[in-house]
């Protein structure tokens, strides 16, 4: 997965142990990285981009589920109470 390897965020739909998909409509579990609005990350903070365009994926990711009455399963690894200033 090159979002994965490049910028540390993907989507995969959610499955049992086995490999068959859970439930009778698509849920995707969709994790973020949201290193990316982290205060204390001062490069990111200060380059105002969305690296790996991150926010477009995650619109195609929305609409695509969308199409299918789907469901999402979001994931991040920074909390986001106050953290993300931009």
């Amino acid at each position: 997965m090159k979002t994965w390897l490049d910028y540390g965020y993907f989507s995969l739909p959610l499955t049992n142990k086995n490999g068959t998909k859970l439930g009778k409509t698509e849920t995707r579990v969709i994790s973020l990285n949201s290193n990316i609005c982290y205060d204390l990350n001062f490069e990111s903070m200060t380059a105002f981009n969305d690296p790996g365009d991150q926010l477009g994926w995650l619109e195609t990711q929305f609409l695509e589920l969308e199409k299918v009455n789907g469901t999402a399963i979001m994931l991040a690894h920074v909390p986001n109470l106050d953290e993300c200033t931009r």
